[in-house]
């Protein structure tokens, strides 16, 4: 195994100071300050201490210590969310798939990918562990249905429980899928508060979320959900539509259900079997 290089000089101040933190990351800037040194020769020495294993770097001027045990054979792996922090600019949320990954909702993390919600198109800034995936959302969307998150002693902005599933419901390719988001509602049903979902849904205004939603609830069979798939069809548009495909990212194809003017272009057996296998 290949024992990371010896530590000396400024780097064991530099590495020293930032690892008494929770979690031990820091930006450019703030080594800079600390060495009391020009920026160019403090990005040369975090170079440098990324390359002996002892930083990791999350995105370029974000850096994380590692801990004792890591080499090059044995890398550290940090915290997918514990930088965002410290790049990402308000408002955003994180959100769809990786909302899911953060409440333990998948039981197939998708590694390698971020998805956050912004309102405005922005650049995709280059990463060594993760592509980010911008999805964006008009900007009212960014005054609710949204929480801080601890990562350590840090938080970030994610969708709360009611809010991703709904988001899920509306952009189903950000999350695996409508079958995914069935499995999720399985498994994170008694998590979610439903007079809490039914008023978010209200308040998004999407009829497709709505009827993808209160199929779903009715197709499913968990405990309590026909009354608020009731409370949802009760507040349901009156103006004629045509009919809302549950899965847009699949043909169009399958039966209408006429209660919820959703064509069913998947296998109603596998939506009743979802997250319980």
């Amino acid at each position: 195994m290949n024992a990371r290089k010896s530590l000396d000089g400024r780097g064991v101040d530099l590495v020293t100071h930032f690892a008494q933190r929770d979690p031990p990351i820091f930006d450019a800037r703030e080594a800079a300050e600390f060495l009391a040194t020009d920026p160019e020769v403090a990005a040369k020495l975090l170079s440098n201490l990324v390359v002996r294993s002892w930083l990791i770097r999350h995105h370029k001027g974000v850096y994380e210590v590692a801990p004792l045990w890591a080499t090059r054979d044995l890398p550290f792996g940090p915290s997918r969310f514990a930088g965002l922090a410290k790049w990402v600019r308000e408002p955003y949320y994180v959100a769809f798939r990786s909302a899911l990954e953060i409440r333990d909702w998948l039981d197939h993390p998708v590694r390698g990918r971020i998805w956050i919600a912004v309102p405005a198109s922005r650049h995709v800034p280059s990463t060594v562990r993760d592509k980010v995936t911008w999805v964006v959302l008009r900007p009212d969307r960014f005054q609710w249905g949204r929480e801080r998150y601890w990562v350590s002693n840090q938080t970030i902005w994610v969708s709360d429980r009611e809010r991703t599933i709904l988001d899920c419901l509306h952009l189903p390719r950000h999350a695996g899928g409508v079958i995914e988001v069935a499995a999720v509602l399985v498994r994170a049903w008694t998590s979610l508060d439903r007079q809490q979902l039914a008023e978010h849904t209200d308040r998004l205004g999407i009829e497709a979320v709505r009827r993808r939603l209160g199929f779903l609830l009715e197709s499913l069979e968990l405990p309590g959900a026909p009354d608020l798939a009731m409370q949802l069809y009760e507040h349901r548009s009156r103006v004629r539509r045509s009919p809302t495909l549950l899965d847009p990212g699949l043909p169009v194809e399958g039966q209408i259900d006429g209660r919820w003017d959703v064509r069913v272009n998947l296998d109603p057996s596998i939506i009743a079997m979802a997250g319980r296998t």
